[in-house]
């Protein structure tokens, strides 16, 4: 079921159509919805008494709100750009914003092959309590998934048992980013390493989920962080591990890892 908001400004039949649209074409549009409620109570707000946006209307809207960083402000204002293009489309002069990204950039860090095998000699140092084994050996596994398949983090937390096909030496990887599936082949050491650790783990209470501990991934990354080998990357990040995947594929083999003798179970 969608996620239905009341609108009451004066653009609220543009704002009711446009989301039926995008939802006649497939998209959840959930968020983005609660979006334009947020820029219909604004226009209330405001005192928007006719349909006719301008610049010096939207001034407030542009500015990041607080605590607000630049990549929420952006995807605030871009949902807001998508609505006033379609009411241009339909008759009503509005104005489009334009240029309201961040024009910064980071560069991402290509980690040579001393620190890839630092990084995950760190991450096979962990030894947590006996509370915490599955937890300790998740990674293990997660990180090696990760760099080897150039997985984002929410595809690797959210994989099945069902997702992975050991006829192919596969796994399915269902609704993610754009809400696309896709197949991705594992190297064979790679798959050895994934079928291991699910055998471990098939009888824990979370039956259905190879991996679970999402939430503390960035804390043995900050751990990870005070290594001697990556004090010059305070910006590293699991979404530049995944990056690391389409640099060093050919050069870098998941063997070189050493991965099946850190398999605790």
């Amino acid at each position: 079921m969608y996620k239905e908001y009341d609108y009451k400004s004066t653009l609220a039949p543009y704002i009711f159509n446009y989301v039926s649209e995008k939802r006649s074409l497939g998209f959840l549009y959930d968020s983005e919805s609660y979006t334009l409620k947020r820029f219909d109570d604004y226009c209330i707000r405001k005192e928007l008494k006719d349909q006719r946006v301008d610049k010096s209307f939207l001034n407030e809207w542009m500015q990041p709100g607080k605590n607000e960083g630049q990549t929420s402000k952006t995807r605030r204002v871009s949902v807001v750009r998508g609505l006033l293009i379609y009411m241009n489309t339909v008759g009503i002069n509005a104005y489009i914003p334009h240029h309201f990204n961040s024009n910064d950039t980071q560069i991402p860090h290509v980690m040579s092959k001393k620190e890839i095998i630092a990084f995950f000699t760190e991450i096979d140092r962990y030894s947590p309590g006996p509370r915490y084994v599955r937890f300790a050996n998740e990674y293990k596994v997660m990180f090696r998934l990760i760099y080897s398949c150039g997985l984002r983090n929410s595809e690797a937390c959210n994989l099945k048992f069902a997702d992975i096909r050991n006829k192919d030496k596969s796994i399915l990887i269902c609704q993610s980013k754009g809400r696309k599936d896709r197949i991705v082949y594992l190297a064979n050491d790679m798959m050895e390493l994934l079928q291991q650790y699910c055998s471990s783990v098939k009888k824990t209470k979370y039956p259905s989920f190879p991996f679970y501990l999402m939430h503390l991934l960035k804390h043995r990354f900050l751990q990870y962080m005070q290594s001697e080998y990556i004090l010059r990357l305070q910006h590293q990040t699991r979404y530049q591990v995944r990056q690391e995947h389409g640099h060093h594929l050919k050069s870098y083999p998941i063997s070189l890892l050493n991965s099946n003798q850190y398999l605790l179970y």
